[in-house]
């Protein structure tokens, strides 16, 4: 167990955030490369879309939802409301 702003949270929890992290981030960073998002502006580092606050976003979001729990095994009903629910406020 690591201890992270006083809450404690296992290594197994942590290294599933850290991946569904990079997931989120590799596969929006795709879309952006392949759909475009720079605006046409002078300046080409100005985007609209940023990869890393989409994943860091959609990760906590995750995280508020319960989504790291076992919550879960409650079923799927409840599952599926949890990650409508983060995916509507991300959006």
């Amino acid at each position: 167990m690591i201890r992270f702003f006083r809450h404690y949270i296992s290594v197994s929890m942590l290294f599933l955030m850290v991946l569904e992290f990079l997931v989120f981030f590799f596969a929006s960073d795709f879309s952006a490369e392949r759909h475009g998002s720079t605006l046409p502006l002078s300046r080409p580092e100005t985007t609209l879309f940023k990869p890393w606050l989409f994943a860091a976003v959609l990760t906590l979001l995750s995280s508020m939802f319960d989504l790291y729990g076992w919550a879960w095994t409650t079923g799927l009903r409840s599952l599926f409301l949890r990650v409508a629910g983060c995916f509507a406020i991300s959006g």
